[in-house]
C-alpha cells in the first residue's frame, strides 16, 4: 500500500483538530487513519503531577515525538499501530491503546508536527492553520474555563508562562516548512475544499 502522509500544524485552538476530523469526513468512502500529537504526550514527572499547570506541555520534548515518527513510519509501510491514549485526569498514559490499522491516507495533526524533522520528514503534504493570536487565545479560555473547570487567571497565567513562548519558538517559525497554509479564523469550507483537493491531486499521483 501507498499511504499518503499530511500533517497539520498550527498554534494552540487554531482549528488543528477541526481540519484534521473535517478531512476524514470529506474523503469518505476513502478509508483515512487519523493520529493526534496530543495522545504522544509523555507521562507527567512525579514533582510535577500534583501541579500539572506548572508543567511545559507545549514544548516538543513533551511529547514522544520518536514513537509518533516510528508510527508514521510503520502505517506508510502499510502495518497498523497501537496508539498511545493520554489521559488528561492522571496526566499519564491509558493502559489501553488505540487500534490504527494502515490506510491510503494517513492524517496526523498537533502543534509540532511541522517543527520536528523526524515528523516533517515523513509528510507528502505539510498544513498549517494559520489563526490569530487574540482569536486563539478567546477559544482556549472558553474550552479551558468551561470543560476544564479552570480559572481565567490560571488559564492566562499559563497562555503567557509556556503556550505563546513555545508558540513562538517552535510552532510559528514552522508555518515556513507549510507546503499550504490555511486560515483557521473563519471560512472552514474554503480550507476544507483547498485541502481535499491537494490531497485527491496526491492520491491521483500515488497511484
Amino acid at each position: 500500500m501507498v499511504a499518503v502522509l499530511v500533517g497539520i500544524a498550527g498554534g494552540t485552538r487554531a482549528g488543528k483538530s477541526w481540519l484534521a476530523e473535517a478531512l476524514v469526513q470529506a474523503l469518505g468512502p476513502l478509508e483515512v487513519a487519523l493520529l493526534r500529537q496530543d495522545d504522544y504526550l509523555l507521562p507527567l514527572p512525579e514533582a510535577v503531577r500534583h501541579a500539572p499547570l506548572h508543567h511545559n506541555f507545549d514544548h516538543p520534548d513533551a511529547f514522544d515525538c520518536a514513537l509518533l515518527a516510528a508510527h508514521l513510519a510503520s502505517l506508510q509501510a502499510g502495518r497498523a499501530v497501537a496508539a498511545p491514549l493520554f489521559e488528561r485526569h492522571s496526566h499519564s498514559r491509558a493502559r489501553t491503546t488505540r487500534h490504527v490499522e494502515p490506510a491510503p491516507v494517513v492524517v496526523v495533526e498537533g502543534l509540532h508536527v511541522l517543527a520536528v524533522a523526524a515528523i516533517r520528514d515523513r509528510l507528502d503534504l505539510k498544513v498549517f492553520v494559520d489563526t490569530p493570536a487574540d482569536l486563539r487565545l478567546v477559544r482556549r479560555l472558553e474550552k479551558d474555563c468551561t470543560a476544564r473547570g479552570r480559572s481565567w487567571s490560571q488559564v492566562t497565567d499559563q497562555y503567557l508562562g509556556t503556550v505563546r513562548p513555545m508558540h513562538e519558538q517552535h510552532v510559528e517559525p514552522s508555518r515556513g516548512q507549510a507546503d499550504l497554509v490555511v486560515s483557521g479564523a473563519g471560512g472552514g469550507d474554503t480550507a476544507l475544499a483547498n485541502l481535499c483537493n491537494r490531497v485527491r491531486a496526491l492520491l491521483h499521483l500515488a497511484f
